[in-house]
């Protein structure tokens, strides 16, 4: 089945993907628990997408709050 991924989502599996490779968990092992094929996995990675951009930091801390309704008084 086809799923598409966000940005964020692809610099968060492939920052997972690399964590996992670090701790010394083989890559079939890591895909298996991430459940998204290896062969994306690399494409997103050499595309660069582990990599944390300063505008991703910046677009993070900007998220609104959960709860917008009316204040009760």
């Amino acid at each position: 089945m086809r799923v598409r991924y966000t940005a964020r989502r692809k610099r968060g599996l492939v920052a997972a993907l690399n964590r996992m490779i670090a701790e010394g968990m083989t890559l079939r092992a890591a895909v298996e628990e991430l459940c998204v094929s290896a062969a994306n996995l690399s494409k997103w990675a050499s595309q660069g997408m582990g990599e944390i951009d300063h505008l991703d930091k910046i677009l993070r801390s900007k998220k609104k709050a959960a709860l917008t309704g009316p204040s009760s008084h």
